[in-house]
């Protein structure tokens, strides 16, 4: 009804003026569970949109899964609210509220979107809603607040370079949206696609878009890697859909339980692989062996009333089972480990995934740290580069391209690279050639060290 709603109003505002005026939804991070998803509506509107208000700790997860792969996404309306004290004194100062502002515009590019929209200019004192009152650039005064700077400097970088951005290349790496149980009670959906985000992006750098579980025919390409994190119900059109491309070449990793259709009636599919498996409530601490790297991974709280996994015959402890079909490969994990308290052994999981799937990093970034942010965008002849910093502390990494990236680099050595060093909640952008590896440009250069 709503992607309805959208066709009509685009229709009448089309019929009454420009034929070609672009047209948009505008959404917020409710968005992405239970209010009219951009992966759902987005082939009726010109571009996706998201606007990242609340979800601080999740801005990657926004800007990921409002993108389609045929058209631009743009967060389209991003900035702080302005928390409180109890007795009323800023949550943050204008500072901390300014590196918060630049990595949300950062990561809204290094997330894969084309680009943000602030809000609002000027701060509007006669407004009725004291947390509204307060947003803006500019204050009752007439005077600027920090905020301002970093969107001049990162606006000024992207225009600087804008012929560069141009020859786009699609992603190695899907994520499946388990929208099947994330419309279904007792949902962790959320939580799970979270965690595989930030797996992807602060622990392993690699650049993955997403993909509806309800949409894979429309949307799902040829991805060389396909993560299905914890869906625990799921259609079987999805679930042949999925097959499809194993068959075709690409390697499936799933984890949980994957015996339940999304009516979460029973279906024999590890049967199918050749498994036996059945399911069990989860343990408070699981054993996890990947790649003969052990793990003990903790379900603690409400967890141990709500989640579920499967458990294979006669495996004391979980390990990850791999099935040939076709020309691909399904690696299917019994342990619904997102849900987990292990960031760890996600990280692990993956990492042998992208292995089986011959997927590397675009770039590298040392030394590793999973309070970094990292996005890259690859371009015919260059690759966008966002580091964002979570972290109280600052940081000094190196940034070089790897041989994944292409251009004369390819012949299995790594670029030299380049040093950045980066405060404390602070982000950085870079543009590095593809066949020279150097960097042809960074914003804030004259900033820190």
């Amino acid at each position: 009804m709503f992607t309805a709603w959208v066709r009509r109003m685009t229709e009448a505002l089309r019929s009454n003026g420009n034929r070609a005026q672009l047209v948009t939804v505008g959404q917020d991070e409710g968005g992405l569970s239970e209010r009219p998803n951009p992966l759902f509506f987005g082939r009726e509107v010109d571009f996706t949109c998201m606007h990242t208000w609340w979800n601080n700790d999740a801005l990657a997860w926004d800007g990921m899964l409002s993108r389609l792969p045929d058209r631009p996404m743009l967060v389209e309306e991003t900035g702080l609210m302005r928390y409180e004290r109890i007795d009323g004194t800023p949550w943050r100062t204008e500072l901390q509220a300014a590196a918060l502002l630049e990595r949300k515009l950062a990561i809204a590019i290094g997330a894969g979107g084309s680009g943000f929209v602030q809000w609002i200019w000027n701060t509007n004192p006669y407004m009725a809603s004291d947390n509204e009152a307060g947003i803006g650039f500019f204050r009752a005064d007439g005077t600027a607040r920090p905020e301002l700077a970093p969107f001049v400097r990162i606006s000024q970088f992207l225009t600087e370079h804008a012929g560069r951005f141009r020859g786009r290349e699609p992603e190695d790496v899907v994520l499946v949206i388990p929208h099947s149980q994330m419309f279904s009670p007792r949902s962790q959906a959320v939580e799970a696609t979270q965690r595989a985000v930030r797996v992807l992006t602060n622990h392993l750098h690699v650049q993955a878009r997403a993909v509806s579980d309800e949409r894979l025919g429309a949307t799902l390409g040829s991805p060389r890697l396909i993560i299905a994190p914890s869906p625990r119900i799921m259609s079987d059109a999805a679930w042949q859909g999925l097959l499809a491309a194993v068959e075709k070449g690409a390697t499936l990793l799933v984890t949980g339980i994957i015996d339940t259709d999304e009516q979460w009636q029973a279906v024999e599919r590890t049967r199918s692989l050749g498994i036996t498996a059945r399911s069990r409530p989860v343990a408070g601490s699981e054993n996890l062996l990947i790649d003969g790297q052990a793990f003990r991974v903790g379900f603690r709280g409400d967890k141990l009333e709500r989640v579920d996994t499967a458990s294979v015959r006669g495996e004391a402890t979980v390990t990850l089972h791999r099935v040939t079909r076709g020309h691909g490969v399904i690696l299917w994990l019994p342990l619904p480990v997102e849900l987990s308290d292990s960031a760890e052994a996600v990280a692990s999981v993956y990492r042998t995934a992208l292995a089986h799937a011959a997927v590397r990093p675009t770039v590298v970034v040392t030394p590793e740290d999973p309070g970094l942010f990292v996005g890259t965008t690859t371009f015919a002849d260059a690759v966008l580069v966002v580091v964002a910093s979570e972290s109280s502390a600052d940081v000094d990494v190196r940034v070089s391209l790897s041989p994944a990236a292409g251009g004369t680099m390819a012949t299995g050595q790594v670029a030299p690279g380049t040093a950045v060093h980066l405060q404390a909640g602070r982000a950085r952008l870079l543009l590095l050639d593809r066949k020279s590896g150097r960097v042809v440009g960074m914003d804030g250069e004259g900033e820190g060290k």
